[in-house]
């Protein structure tokens, strides 16, 4: 793509790989190994990860998650979120922050 980091909300558009990780317990009961289990193979893909994510796949364990969803483009999408929602109604957990 000709698009640079900057162009878009989205700066990963270098990076070579996405990866999506999910599980599905069938119980309650299994939902604590099932994520031990996404746990261990995410410390494991991390060596190899740029950090960053993809902001469709919210992971409310992510830390720093803000600059990992838009990096270094958080501040200029910040002030947009500002100036276009100053009272900050379309938003959820991982959401851009208002800006100052």
């Amino acid at each position: 793509s000709d698009l640079g980091i900057a162009d878009t909300a989205f700066p990963h558009r270098r990076a070579k790989f996405l990866v999506q990780s999910s599980v599905q317990p069938k119980t309650i009961n299994e939902q604590p190994a099932h994520l031990n289990g996404l746990r261990a193979m995410s410390t494991l893909l991390d060596k190899h990860s740029t950090g960053g994510a993809y902001v469709n796949y919210r992971d409310r364990e992510l830390p720093n998650w803000a600059n990992a969803y838009w990096g270094g483009n958080l501040p200029r999408l910040a002030a947009v979120k500002s100036k276009y929602d100053p009272q900050n109604f379309f938003r959820h957990a991982q959401s851009i922050p208002l800006g100052e």
